[in-house]
């Protein structure tokens, strides 16, 4: 039988990728470092739900799981905004910051609320993602199928780009991505 912790001194990172639309799925998904491994306790999916509903949402789930970190698809400026203005965040980067600047702020503690460009980071995040699996450094709930499934029938090309066609709940692979932004493989000693 598997332990999967739920204590609050874990600092977790969560996942969101959002879509309104109704070919693509809103999806949040939870991790923690325990026992020098990725664990996966948390993935949901959801079509076409309300911004007040969905951010609502989100704000208790990083209460009730002590989410430390939230990585969120770049590409919605309104769900990060309106993230931010609850939690009482206020980076007003657009146009401030390059997009490097906040990568490199992921590991930082001042911030929460993590916008990451996909258009340019995808190939980064799919080989991390690679690294993560392929080392065995991620265990995954058992009652998380769909991630599963995404992960056993992602395709992808020679240029490290996901085939979303052929990806089954690719949706939730994407916030997956965005949650594995939290960790990094500690640096060795030559």
């Amino acid at each position: 039988m598997m332990d999967w912790s739920t204590s609050m001194m874990i600092g977790r990172g969560m996942g969101v990728d959002v879509a309104w639309g109704a070919k693509s799925k809103f999806a949040i998904v939870i991790t923690q470092f325990r026992n020098r491994k990725v664990e996966v306790f948390y993935g949901e999916t959801f079509e076409k739900p309300q911004m007040n509903y969905i951010i609502n949402h989100i704000m208790q789930l990083k209460q009730r799981h002590h989410c430390t970190k939230i990585y969120v698809d770049g590409a919605n400026p309104e769900v990060i905004r309106e993230l931010e203005s609850r939690i009482g965040e206020n980076h007003d980067y657009y146009g401030r910051l390059t997009e490097e600047q906040i990568w490199s702020l992921r590991s930082s503690n001042s911030w929460q609320i993590i916008p990451v460009n996909f258009q340019k980071r995808h190939r980064e995040m799919l080989q991390w993602t690679y690294t993560l699996m392929s080392k065995r450094l991620v265990k995954i709930h058992p009652s998380l199928q769909k991630l599963v499934v995404s992960l056993r029938t992602a395709v992808v090309s020679d240029g490290w780009k996901l085939d979303k066609q052929q990806t089954s709940n690719d949706d939730t692979l994407d916030s997956f991505q965005l949650a594995l932004c939290n960790y990094e493989l500690p640096k060795c000693n030559p």
